[in-house]
């Protein structure tokens, strides 16, 4: 394969090539540059087997793939070896409880992030910046069964301060990923992409065909990203899964990283302040066990499952009650205040994610808050 770059004029015809050439396309290619008045026959003749070049590099990367996976299952000499997956933002709540669960499973983790060095003990760690393409083609798809998603930025008000480092960092990095695998097409390792809640427009009980509505920028761009996915699975069978998280809670890599709604719980008690609950506490969500958010990234790691968007389930708790949970554990007290305006504006009120399209694949059965709180 020779590696060329050209822009050809030849009659009302143009032709701009970048990439790898086999042989045939090199030929033709230098037969036009050296010809004193390339006619619109030689250009079409370039643009057809640059075509058949670029279909056979696609057919070929299917295969590299194919056979990846069975090397990841089988040394050798026939020896049973470790699946890789990629983690993509494995420094994070999420990245470093699930880099810890797919240990424990058996997978070996590479793990991609903005910072300088390695917190979730990846087997194999990179520091990287997800908005350069040249980062995603160099992280080698085909040694990876899947590539587990976390990294963006959060925050609903922090979105509306920096929305267009937002867009850049949460939409186009995922954007990046996608491009540099749709010459792998189905082959791809599957995507596994967590969203969130805030996709809904809320209102109570629901499911995935619920209607959506963003109230902030960082919502938009989960919708975004999973339209995204969506998009280039249909177009090049790139396989992916939207796990949608309502608030996950717990804490098994640290006692002193707790995360959300309970990081802040916890962090006011430490202060010897009280927990603050906005409105009267009313409002119920869906609290998920971050072992069970673990257990279902592995479970998706593999291929057999069905492609798609899926709601995490768990439990509803209304803020109250988890503030009374959290005091009659760790001591303290809790009170109300009024939910400030900006808050208001984007709040969804009561929402809980049913759950039954993943819970019927994998036979989940969540954790209860209750038995769990000397883990937040």
């Amino acid at each position: 394969m020779l590696q060329r770059e050209c822009t050809l004029t030849c009659g009302v015809a143009k032709v701009v090539y970048c990439g790898c050439l086999d042989e045939s396309v090199a030929a033709c290619l230098d037969a036009v540059i050296k010809s004193p008045s390339p006619g619109e026959s030689d250009s079409l003749n370039l643009r057809v087997l640059t075509a058949k070049c670029t279909k056979r590099r696609e057919m070929e990367n299917q295969e590299h793939m194919s056979s990846a996976y069975k090397r990841l299952s089988c040394g050798c000499n026939g020896e049973t070896k470790l699946q890789s997956v990629a983690v993509v933002g494995c420094n994070g709540y999420l990245g470093r409880h699930i880099v810890r669960s797919l240990h424990h499973d058996g997978f070996s983790c590479c793990g991609y992030d903005v910072h300088e060095s390695d917190v979730a003990n990846c087997r194999t760690y990179q520091q990287c910046d997800i908005t350069r393409q040249d980062f995603w083609f160099s992280l080698k798809p085909f040694n990876h069964v899947a590539i587990v998603f976390l990294a963006g930025l959060s925050g609903v008000e922090k979105s509306f301060i920096e929305p267009e480092r937002f867009l850049s960092v949460n939409v186009m990095g995922l954007l990046r990923l996608l491009e540099s695998l749709k010459g792998f097409g189905s082959a791809a390792p599957r995507i596994i992409f967590t969203s969130s809640r805030l996709v809904y427009e809320g209102g109570g009980e629901v499911d995935e065909s619920a209607t959506r509505m963003a109230r902030s920028v960082y919502a938009a761009t989960k919708t975004a990203c999973e339209e995204l996915l969506s998009a280039y699975h249909a177009r090049y069978g790139i396989p992916y899964v939207v796990l949608r998280i309502c608030v996950p809670y717990g804490n098994l890599v640290s006692k002193d990283y707790s995360y959300g709604t309970m990081g802040f719980f916890l962090n006011r008690l430490r202060q010897g302040l009280p927990i603050t609950v906005w409105g009267d506490g009313s409002i119920k969500k869906t609290y998920t066990y971050i072992g069970d958010i673990c257990k279902i990234v592995s479970g998706m790691c593999s291929r057999s499952l069905p492609c798609g968007i899926f709601n995490v389930g768990g439990h509803d708790y209304s803020l109250r009650e988890v503030a009374e949970l959290v005091v009659g554990r760790f001591g303290g007290s809790f009170e109300t205040v009024p939910c400030p305006e900006d808050a208001q504006k984007v709040e969804m009120g009561n929402i809980s994610l049913l759950s039954n399209k993943l819970d019927g694949l994998m036979d989940l059965h969540y954790e209860r808050l209750e038995d769990h709180l000397d883990e937040l």
